[in-house]
């Protein structure tokens, strides 16, 4: 799942009747060499569980989000191009 228009990627599992906000990557994506340093990428954030607000997520902005072929594919922009150019786009995968 994903809140704010998919650019939050939350992901939510469903278990013994609640969801629940699940951390699915350790430490802050923000440094990862692939996008640390770009304008675009911003820190990572703790966002709450809409169901159930005492329990929060680590969390980061990103440009898009696919969950197929059994990994969750965040794409960052990997430059520091202006907002209507053409971007580089990086691709984190986290298996699922």
């Amino acid at each position: 799942g994903a809140n704010y228009f998919g650019t939050h990627p939350v992901v939510t599992t469903y278990k013994d009747g609640k969801f629940r906000s699940t951390d699915f990557y350790e430490g802050n994506m923000a440094e990862r060499e692939e996008i640390k340093g770009f304008s675009w990428t911003q820190k990572d954030f703790l966002a709450e569980n809409y169901f159930d607000n005492s329990e929060k997520s680590k969390t980061i902005l990103c440009q898009g989000i696919d969950a197929e072929n059994g990994s969750l594919d965040l794409s960052f922009f990997g430059d520091n191009n202006c907002h209507a150019c053409e971007h580089n786009i990086v691709k984190l995968q986290y298996p699922l």
